[in-house]
């Protein structure tokens, strides 16, 4: 992290991907942290802008505390399952039985099955790329140091 808010660092990463990515992530972080109707959550660009305005510098330093560690928490717990070969090796168990389940007439299951492997290398780059975000932001002392600096 450089010196600037980790709440800065974390929205500009954030917005910083691709817009499918953004929606997975908006789904995952905006489902458990906002009481909105779900079909705000599933409108991309809708949830997408209201966790960008609530990665809100501006406020308290304790109110984006608490936030970035709200955040943080979501993304990790998303990340899981997602972030290794072997995780993906479970995905792809389970969407095989679904093709084999809903048979050959089953376009969305097969079609799933294709996308894995580039689901597969997206996400595991994507993870690798949050962890070590997160773990700059959470080294040593360097968040004391943001929080309780003048």
């Amino acid at each position: 992290m450089s010196n600037g808010s980790p709440i800065v660092a974390i929205r500009n990463w954030f917005t910083a991907q691709p817009e499918d990515v953004r929606g997975e992530l908006a789904l995952h972080v905006a489902y458990p942290l906002f009481d909105v109707d779900p079909g705000v959550i599933a409108d991309v660009p809708r949830s997408t802008q209201l966790i960008v305005d609530w990665l809100d510098d501006t406020i308290a330093r304790h109110l984006q505390f608490g936030r970035l560690l709200s955040f943080t928490a979501c993304v990790d717990y998303m990340m899981r399952g997602r972030d290794t070969a072997e995780a993906w090796a479970e995905t792809e168990e389970m969407t095989r039985k679904l093709v084999e389940d809903a048979g050959p007439a089953s376009r969305t299951a097969q079609a799933m099955l294709a996308m894995l492997p580039a689901r597969q290398e997206k996400w595991i780059k994507l993870a690798a790329e949050w962890y070590a975000l997160r773990d700059s932001i959470f080294a040593g002392r360097q968040l004391d140091a943001w929080m309780f600096r003048g």
